[in-house]
């Protein structure tokens, strides 16, 4: 759903799909957002997502959910 897997054993690497593209603009865009929320790391796999965050403060009334 978000790419495909490419590359074999040598060179695998993720060619991502429209959808993984638009995800991974989101997660580059959290801190104009959230001030508050530094992304360390991410991987975006062919099915899922790793997100690294840091939250440098309380956050009152909002949840990482949201």
């Amino acid at each position: 759903m978000l790419g495909r897997l490419e590359g074999g054993i040598e060179s695998p690497h993720i060619v991502h799909s429209p959808l993984g593209e638009k995800v991974i603009e989101c997660i580059e865009n959290i801190t104009h957002f959230y001030k508050e929320i530094e992304v360390w790391k991410y991987v975006c796999m062919e099915d899922h997502v790793h997100i690294l965050l840091f939250v440098s403060c309380q956050l009152t009334g909002i949840t990482l959910g949201n």
